[in-house]
């Protein structure tokens, strides 16, 4: 099992995903599943929701925001992660290497409360607005 060579894999997010296994939260409205940890580099950001060993390898189900326009729900390998390395030369910053860290100071709750703009405009897509369940209850009296 690739855990003990995985430094994202964590004690402390191994011991959180223990209560969010793959699959755990899908019967859940999108806004309410649990954010466990967040992983980032730069402007990349990872909010792990779900997790757990399948095999040889350790899987997360994410919601990943910064690769394109919208966010996107998806499965992500945390060995291939953990391999994310981005010689920062290019941009100016001579012999720094970025790679994929876990945010210290993301603390979980649910998806809806996380601060993140780009994490807020996809809960909205799945969250009707008020007038919109208003007029719902109108219609069904």
């Amino acid at each position: 099992m690739e855990n003990q060579e995985n430094r994202l894999l964590t004690s402390d997010l191994l011991e959180a995903l223990a209560s969010y296994p793959l699959y755990a939260q899908e019967h859940k409205h999108l806004p309410d599943l649990m954010a466990v940890a967040l992983l980032r580099i730069g402007s990349i950001r990872w909010y792990i929701l779900e997790g757990n060993a399948e095999g040889d390898r350790f899987t997360f189900f994410t919601l990943v925001c910064g690769m394109g326009e919208d966010a996107e729900l998806g499965y992500t390998d945390a060995g291939e992660l953990a391999d994310i390395a981005v010689d920062a030369s290019r941009y100016g910053l001579p012999g720094v290497l970025l790679t994929v860290e876990q945010a210290e100071d993301f603390k979980p709750c649910r998806l809806a409360d996380v601060e993140d703009e780009d994490v807020q405009r996809y809960c909205d897509r799945f969250t009707p607005d008020e007038e919109a369940k208003e007029a719902e209850e109108a219609a069904r009296l």
